[in-house]
């Protein structure tokens, strides 16, 4: 079946269409950055007195869409199964 991947901030959206979850996978893997890949994310700490922080999680598995979306930039985007 095909899928398709959407980038889905209002200013920036897109949509390109592959013939395989794989597929669709390898390209959301070049829109997550370095830091999402690791697991350490950096955020705005307002306790802090340099406000800024990081958090540690565990690495995303680099083949699972799911682990890849519930990543900070990963939440910019959309996976879905076309029907035929």
């Amino acid at each position: 079946m095909p899928w398709t991947l959407e980038h889905c901030p209002a200013n920036e959206e897109w949509s390109k269409s592959f013939a395989t979850e794989a597929e669709a996978v390898t390209e959301l893997r070049k829109h997550i950055c370095d830091s999402c890949m690791t697991g350490k994310f950096e955020y705005v700490d307002t306790e802090q007195p340099d406000g800024v922080g990081v958090e540690v999680h565990k690495a995303p598995n680099p083949e699972s869409s799911y682990d890849l979306l519930s990543t900070p930039c990963g939440c910019e985007y959309e996976l879905r199964e076309d029907e035929q």
